[in-house]
């Protein structure tokens, strides 16, 4: 590979023709859900072609739709025209091949003509990924009352699900039968090692917001003893351990006072 003929393709243009969109442009949902996308003009343009590990790369950019998230990263539903950027690999040993039997301005096209194909993968590629961020307007225009939502607290969406034959390590968080546990020992799960079934392996999982003071509940050892300023309620009381840095006796036995 040499240098004319990487000045032969530094201007080679991938694509080129009207621009539906500015750039920054940004589309609602509705507004999304009715571009064209079979006619969206990518505007694919190469920018720079380089040699490294025995290929050449022709970077480009090109412009296309991407869903604008909140500072969750959650998706609001816009999406914005913008301009990012790709690269096409070109094995050498494909000219090298190709030259043994061809000149170098054959050898050129062939390269030429591979880029294109690439190209055009491409741009099929990434209409199919904007087409699937369309939705349903029926789906849409359904009111929230007349879905039966569950009890998304009891989902633990954030969590994995149990699973038999997997190896498990103290202090990992599951679901099980819409509820969470705590793995309390380290092992690999079986069949009939239920969650709700083996309490030397697991414990209820509560998850305590902030300021919450949760019933006293008997720990199965060090795994999930209170801690010194631990706060529970039993017997109408509130309780504050303050005798000892891994607790497992009930109020009113050993290291808990009467706070409220």
């Amino acid at each position: 590979m040499n240098k004319k003929l990487l000045t032969i393709l530094i201007g080679l243009i991938l694509l080129s023709g009207a621009i539906a969109f500015t750039i920054g442009d940004v589309l609602t949902q509705p507004e999304f859900n009715s571009v064209d996308l079979d006619t969206l003009d990518f505007q694919m343009e190469i920018t720079s072609i380089y040699e490294e590990n025995d290929r050449v790369f022709f970077e480009y950019e090109y412009n296309t739709f991407e869903i604008i998230k909140d500072e969750n990263g959650l998706d609001t539903n816009n999406f914005e025209y913008v301009t990012k950027t790709n690269k096409i690999p070109y094995h050498l040993k494909y000219w090298r091949d190709c030259r043994d039997t061809n000149t170098i301005s054959e050898c050129n096209l062939e390269m030429t003509e591979f880029v294109y194909e690439q190209a055009e993968r491409f741009r099929q590629k990434e209409r199919a990924n904007l087409e699937k961020q369309k939705t349903d307007e029926q789906l849409n225009q359904i009111a929230l009352t007349e879905i039966d939502l569950p009890n998304f607290k009891e989902l633990y969406i954030n969590y994995d699900y149990y699973k038999p034959n997997h190896d498990y390590l103290i202090g990992d968080i599951l679901v099980y039968d819409d509820e969470l546990y705590e793995v309390i020992q380290a092992h690999t799960s079986l069949e009939n090692w239920r969650p709700n079934e083996v309490p030397s392996l697991y414990k209820v999982k509560v998850l305590q917001e902030e300021g919450e003071i949760r019933p006293w509940v008997q720990p199965v050892g060090a795994s999930d003893c209170y801690k010194l300023g631990d706060k529970v309620t039993y017997n109408g009381s509130t309780w504050e351990n303050t005798g000892h840095s891994c607790n497992v006796w009930q109020p009113g036995i050993f290291g808990w006072v009467i706070i409220n």
